[in-house]
Protein backbone atom coordinates (compact mmCIF):
# COMPACT_ATOMS: atom_id res chain seq x y z
CA UNK A 1 0.00 0.00 0.00
CA UNK A 2 1.47 3.34 -1.07
CA UNK A 3 0.42 6.25 1.17
CA UNK A 4 0.95 10.01 0.82
CA UNK A 5 1.04 12.50 3.70
CA UNK A 6 0.66 15.96 2.13
CA UNK A 7 1.65 19.02 4.12
CA UNK A 8 3.42 16.78 6.64
CA UNK A 9 5.01 19.66 8.58
CA UNK A 10 6.28 18.17 11.90
CA UNK A 11 4.37 14.89 11.40
CA UNK A 12 6.74 12.74 9.36
CA UNK A 13 5.21 9.27 8.88
CA UNK A 14 7.58 6.34 8.43
CA UNK A 15 6.65 4.14 5.46
CA UNK A 16 4.72 6.97 3.78
CA UNK A 17 5.69 9.49 1.11
CA UNK A 18 5.78 12.76 3.06
CA UNK A 19 5.39 16.05 1.19
CA UNK A 20 5.89 19.60 2.44
CA UNK A 21 6.79 23.00 1.04
CA UNK A 22 9.03 23.99 3.97
CA UNK A 23 12.57 22.59 3.86
CA UNK A 24 12.87 23.21 7.60
CA UNK A 25 10.77 20.07 8.08
CA UNK A 26 11.74 16.53 7.22
CA UNK A 27 9.97 15.38 4.06
CA UNK A 28 10.60 13.03 1.15
CA UNK A 29 9.28 15.47 -1.46
CA UNK A 30 9.24 19.28 -1.35
CA UNK A 31 6.58 20.96 -3.46
CA UNK A 32 4.25 23.97 -3.33
CA UNK A 33 0.71 22.55 -3.34
CA UNK A 34 -0.56 25.68 -5.11
CA UNK A 35 1.48 24.65 -8.18
CA UNK A 36 -0.02 22.03 -10.50
CA UNK A 37 0.46 19.27 -11.41
CA UNK A 38 1.83 17.65 -8.29
CA UNK A 39 5.07 15.68 -8.86
CA UNK A 40 3.41 12.25 -8.91
CA UNK A 41 2.13 9.85 -11.55
CA UNK A 42 -1.56 9.24 -12.22
CA UNK A 43 -3.10 6.66 -9.86
CA UNK A 44 0.07 6.36 -7.77
CA UNK A 45 -1.36 6.25 -4.23
CA UNK A 46 -3.71 3.94 -2.35
CA UNK A 47 -4.30 6.42 0.48
CA UNK A 48 -3.77 10.18 0.77
CA UNK A 49 -3.84 12.10 4.05
CA UNK A 50 -4.39 15.86 3.84
CA UNK A 51 -4.52 16.88 7.50
CA UNK A 52 -4.85 20.61 8.13
CA UNK A 53 -3.51 21.66 4.74
CA UNK A 54 -6.48 22.25 2.39
CA UNK A 55 -7.55 25.40 4.26
CA UNK A 56 -4.14 26.97 3.45
CA UNK A 57 -4.42 26.54 -0.33
CA UNK A 58 -5.46 29.13 -2.91
CA UNK A 59 -7.84 26.77 -4.73
CA UNK A 60 -8.98 23.82 -2.57
CA UNK A 61 -11.25 22.42 -5.33
CA UNK A 62 -8.35 22.27 -7.77
CA UNK A 63 -6.15 20.64 -5.11
CA UNK A 64 -8.73 17.90 -4.45
CA UNK A 65 -9.05 17.32 -8.20
CA UNK A 66 -5.26 16.89 -8.33
CA UNK A 67 -5.36 14.47 -5.37
CA UNK A 68 -8.04 12.50 -7.25
CA UNK A 69 -5.68 12.29 -10.25
CA UNK A 70 -2.89 10.69 -8.20
CA UNK A 71 -5.26 8.38 -6.26
CA UNK A 72 -5.76 4.78 -7.38
CA UNK A 73 -9.29 3.84 -8.43
CA UNK A 74 -9.99 1.95 -5.20
CA UNK A 75 -8.08 4.43 -2.99
CA UNK A 76 -9.16 6.87 -0.28
CA UNK A 77 -8.42 10.49 0.50
CA UNK A 78 -8.74 11.65 4.10
CA UNK A 79 -9.11 15.42 4.47
CA UNK A 80 -9.09 17.04 7.91
CA UNK A 81 -9.79 20.76 8.28
CA UNK A 82 -10.57 22.95 11.28
CA UNK A 83 -14.29 23.49 11.83
CA UNK A 84 -15.38 27.13 11.58
CA UNK A 85 -16.33 27.20 15.29
CA UNK A 86 -12.77 26.30 16.30
CA UNK A 87 -10.93 29.49 17.31
CA UNK A 88 -7.87 28.23 15.38
CA UNK A 89 -9.91 28.33 12.16
CA UNK A 90 -9.54 32.12 12.30
CA UNK A 91 -5.77 31.97 11.76
CA UNK A 92 -4.56 34.55 9.21
CA UNK A 93 -2.82 31.64 7.46
CA UNK A 94 -6.17 30.01 6.64
CA UNK A 95 -7.80 31.06 3.39
CA UNK A 96 -11.09 29.18 3.81
CA UNK A 97 -13.49 28.28 6.62
CA UNK A 98 -15.43 25.02 6.57
CA UNK A 99 -18.72 23.77 7.94
CA UNK A 100 -20.31 20.33 7.65
CA UNK A 101 -22.08 21.34 4.44
CA UNK A 102 -19.45 23.57 2.82
CA UNK A 103 -16.67 20.96 2.98
CA UNK A 104 -18.60 18.98 0.34
CA UNK A 105 -18.09 21.84 -2.16
CA UNK A 106 -14.45 20.89 -2.67
CA UNK A 107 -15.29 17.25 -3.48
CA UNK A 108 -16.68 17.49 -6.99
CA UNK A 109 -16.51 14.15 -8.74
CA UNK A 110 -15.70 12.24 -5.53
CA UNK A 111 -17.89 10.10 -3.29
CA UNK A 112 -18.10 11.02 0.37
CA UNK A 113 -17.52 7.85 2.36
CA UNK A 114 -17.40 9.63 5.74
CA UNK A 115 -18.00 13.18 6.99
CA UNK A 116 -17.70 13.71 10.72
CA UNK A 117 -17.41 16.56 13.19
CA UNK A 118 -14.65 15.91 15.74
CA UNK A 119 -14.58 17.58 19.17
CA UNK A 120 -11.86 18.10 21.76
CA UNK A 121 -12.15 16.00 24.94
CA UNK A 122 -13.72 18.98 26.73
CA UNK A 123 -16.70 18.97 24.33
CA UNK A 124 -16.71 15.30 23.33
CA UNK A 125 -20.22 15.01 24.80
CA UNK A 126 -21.44 16.88 21.67
CA UNK A 127 -19.97 14.40 19.21
CA UNK A 128 -22.90 11.96 19.12
CA UNK A 129 -25.54 14.69 18.78
CA UNK A 130 -23.59 16.68 16.18
CA UNK A 131 -22.96 13.44 14.29
CA UNK A 132 -26.70 12.75 14.07
CA UNK A 133 -27.78 16.36 13.47
CA UNK A 134 -24.76 18.28 12.11
CA UNK A 135 -26.65 21.09 10.36
CA UNK A 136 -28.88 21.61 13.40
CA UNK A 137 -25.75 21.76 15.58
CA UNK A 138 -24.16 24.39 13.32
CA UNK A 139 -27.27 26.55 13.01
CA UNK A 140 -28.32 26.79 16.65
CA UNK A 141 -26.67 28.07 19.83
CA UNK A 142 -25.25 24.54 20.31
CA UNK A 143 -22.30 25.73 18.24
CA UNK A 144 -21.16 27.51 21.41
CA UNK A 145 -19.50 24.12 22.07
CA UNK A 146 -16.94 24.39 19.26
CA UNK A 147 -16.06 21.45 17.08
CA UNK A 148 -12.34 20.94 16.62
CA UNK A 149 -12.32 19.73 13.04
CA UNK A 150 -14.13 18.02 10.19
CA UNK A 151 -12.90 14.65 8.95
CA UNK A 152 -13.83 13.77 5.40
CA UNK A 153 -13.02 10.48 3.64
CA UNK A 154 -13.43 10.42 -0.14
CA UNK A 155 -13.31 7.73 -2.81
CA UNK A 156 -13.51 7.90 -6.59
Amino acid sequence: MKRLNIGCNKVYKEGWVNLDIDRNYKADVYHNLNIYPYPFKNKEFDYILASHIIEHLDNPEKAVKELKRILKDDGEICIIVPHYTNPMACSPRHKTFYSYKTIAHICEGMKIKERKLIFTPKYRFMEWFAGKFPVFYENTPLRMFPAKEIRLVLTK
